[in-house]
């Protein structure tokens, strides 16, 4: 089988190549035709380093085939959700009813189909793929630019002690895998939370926001497993009984997802998406707020049977040593103050700022900073937060200058204009 698949990848590399040189320093292959041009020029990138994949697919088991990934390229399903993403990304204002057309379009059968390939052909890949692939990418900033910068993109959102090949493979690869393909009775609960959400809403009032994200930070605390039955709850941010679909047993395998992307969430904006969701909106309920409602749906009981589907990967090694890159601090300009370290709990990570208090400033630089406090405190965050927090440092009081240091620590050292460089004094205004 091996022997086949490398003359198989022999094959396709004088099909596709007028160049077969590795990594190469300048892109002199022929881009690949057999591979999307819109996707971060990804035909070049694999072109160009088309030894380290003919190796890697060569070392690959017999799950994962040159065939099985050619195939891709003409699967209905696949071809479908790429069609989705495309028009999503050309109308963002139009996502909630493309979605609901996407979902009313998707048959059962249709369902069984895209999960056969995740689970024959797609994960079984990148299982044997990613981790030799993705280093490569990533280090190629020349032919694979936008690929690695893409792969530095998802690193903002990978805790520093997990591993980028970690995260995508257990987290976001078997999470999509067990959202959508794990089953119920004779189903999908892909397929069933799509039927369940094209009978309950219209095209008209389908929202995503409203309709699929906000119960799961809406439901008040201990009515939880009421909820994801589909029975009636109390809605913590409009104070109000609301209901959502019965998710019943799905919940289970749609849960893994869901807290993986709010751990992204967290690492990257060091706030829980409670707490940022709570600062962003005014409530019109007296004491509305948001909740996690997600961790309350593990201790609920189920009349229905759920599995996991056919095949998910195995959980990788997660833990990566912390880089060791320094792109340095912004330096102080016009401003006099007193030098302190800020650290972490851990006190591993330091930053040196301004103490409070002690910043002396211009005149007109402190009528414009006491403008922009109130400001700041006129409006919920979206209203004013953000313009008056702008490129501003004072937050660094608070750590940020640390996270920026455990960011840059783990992004690639050749790509400097990647890094976050957060000002190193009370306020950048004077910048």
């Amino acid at each position: 089988m091996k022997f086949g698949r490398v003359v198989a990848s022999l094959t396709l590399c004088i099909m596709g190549l007028a160049s077969s040189s590795s990594e190469a320093t300048t892109c002199t292959a022929s881009a690949l035709s057999i591979l999307p041009s819109t996707y971060n020029h990804l035909n070049v990138c694999v072109s160009n380093n088309l030894y380290s994949v003919l190796l890697a697919l060569s070392a690959s088991p017999s799950t994962c085939s040159l065939t099985d990934l050619l195939a891709l390229e003409s699967d209905t399903q696949i071809l479908n959700l790429v069609l989705l993403i495309e028009d999503i990304v050309a109308s963002p204002s139009s996502m909630s009813s493309l979605v609901y057309s996407y979902m009313a379009d998707t048959s059962s059968s249709d369902m069984n189909d895209f999960c056969t390939t995740l689970n024959t052909a797609i994960s079984p890949c990148l299982l044997s793929l990613l981790p030799t692939l993705l280093p490569v990418f990533e280090a190629d900033t020349t032919c694979c630019s936008e690929v690695s910068d893409l792969i530095d993109l998802v690193n903002f959102f990978v805790p520093s002690n997990v591993t980028t090949n970690s995260f995508v493979l257990s987290e976001l690869v078997n999470g999509v895998n067990q959202f959508f393909c794990s089953s119920i009775g004779d189903t999908t609960c892909g397929y069933n939370m799509f039927s369940q959400m094209t009978s309950t809403y219209t095209t008209s009032d389908f929202t995503l926001l409203e309709s699929v994200v906000m119960p799961f930070v809406t439901i008040s605390s201990g009515e939880e497993c009421t909820a994801m039955k589909g029975e009636s709850y109390t809605d913590t941010a409009s104070l109000a009984s609301a209901s959502t679909i019965n998710y019943s047993c799905c919940i289970d395998h749609m849960r893994p997802l869901i807290e993986s992307i709010q751990d992204g969430f967290e690492y990257f904006f060091d706030d829980t998406t409670v707490d940022i969701l709570n600062g962003m909106i005014d409530f019109s309920a007296t004491g509305g707020k948001f909740v996690d409602s997600v961790p309350g749906t593990a201790s609920c009981t189920w009349t229905d049977t759920c599995s996991d589907p056919a095949y998910l990967i195995a959980q990788q090694t997660a833990t990566r040593t912390p880089g060791t890159d320094d792109p340095g601090k912004n330096d102080i300009e016009d401003i006099t103050c007193t030098m302190v370290d800020k650290c972490n709990s851990a006190g591993t990570v330091c930053s040196s700022v301004c103490e409070k208090g002690t910043a002396s400033i211009s005149s007109w630089l402190n009528q414009t900073l006491a403008y922009q406090r109130n400001l700041a405190f006129s409006g919920q965050l979206c209203y004013a937060q953000i313009p008056s927090t702008h490129n501003s440092a004072i937050t660094l009081a608070d750590g940020y200058g640390n996270r920026d240091q455990l960011f840059n620590a783990n992004l690639d050292s050749d790509k400097s204009y990647s890094y976050l460089k957060t000002n190193n004094h009370v306020l950048s205004l004077t910048d």
